[in-house]
């Protein structure tokens, strides 16, 4: 493939197995169908969040899933979007919490006071945090209601 299409070079080894699997007329077992919500979650990630998902937070985000998280990264950010290292960490600092139920991730678009919103919603006990990262990808607030 040409270089616009060599990110989603690993679609085609990931997915297929799990459409072959599919199209054999067995009901779904449960891991399959997790495996299937992961890929989907993946191809997401890929065709949404593209210049976010380095290797490394690739893993850091199918590890959280792996473990059962909810992982929702929304990257609606500018063309020019600064601090892309830093944004990246802050993703896979979120991600690391082991009591997470779901991390939503959203770079905001050109204009926002902030750049970047995150929400956790925790198990125990259960809360729900946001953060508001700046422009260079530092903590501007944090609300835990």
């Amino acid at each position: 493939p040409g270089p616009a299409l060599a990110p989603l070079a690993g679609l085609d080894d990931r997915c297929r197995p799990l459409l072959a699997a599919l199209a054999d007329g067995e009901p779904p077992s449960t891991r399959l169908r997790g495996e299937c919500r992961r890929a989907e979650a993946f191809t997401r990630d890929l065709l949404r969040n593209r210049r976010l998902m380095d290797p490394s937070l690739s893993d850091a985000v199918e590890s959280a899933r792996e473990r059962g998280i909810e992982v929702v990264i929304a990257d609606d950010g500018p063309d020019d979007l600064a601090a892309v290292d830093q944004i990246r960490l802050r993703i896979a600092e979120a991600l690391a919490l082991a009591n997470a139920v779901t991390v939503e991730v959203r770079i905001l678009p050109p204009g926002r006071r902030c750049t970047m919103t995150v929400r956790i919603t925790r198990r125990q006990p259960e809360t729900i945090d946001l953060l508001r990262y700046d422009k260079a990808g530092k903590l501007e607030a944090h609300y835990s209601p």
